[in-house]
């Protein structure tokens, strides 16, 4: 018993660092007040809280659809909008219905939509 008693201790002793360093963050971030801030939003945190067209919405992943966006905004069919996603110094980047949004990425502000024209659906 004790062989075994010290063996698992020294497995304990022998555990690399990286096995510590789980962080698991219990806050929420605010995606836009990280922006402002100059900070980039922690990968870990338990969630996000991003804008979108002025109201704010907790999601509680870090990768996020552009779809998932619209949907939890309330905008649906999200098919029916245009989303873009307002980086730091205002520049606007279109983001598809599929395409995976990283909210840990330093520079995102928020969010806005647009429901489609007509015109939108045409080549």
């Amino acid at each position: 018993m004790d062989e075994h008693r010290g063996r698992s201790e020294e497995a304990g002793a022998e555990a690399p660092p990286e096995v510590e360093v789980v962080v698991l963050v219990d806050e929420i971030v605010d995606i836009e007040e990280c922006a402002r801030a100059g900070r980039r939003p922690h990968p870990h945190a338990k969630a996000y809280v991003i804008r979108v067209d002025g109201h704010k919405i907790t999601v509680h992943k870090a990768r996020i659809t552009g779809r998932e966006i619209l949907s939890d905004a309330g905008k649906r069919p999200p098919e029916k909008y245009i989303l873009r996603q307002v980086l730091s110094g205002g520049s606007l980047e279109k983001i598809e219905l599929d395409q995976v949004v990283d909210l840990t990425r330093q520079g995102i502000e928020k969010f806005k939509t647009m429901l489609k024209t007509a015109q939108d659906g045409r080549s």
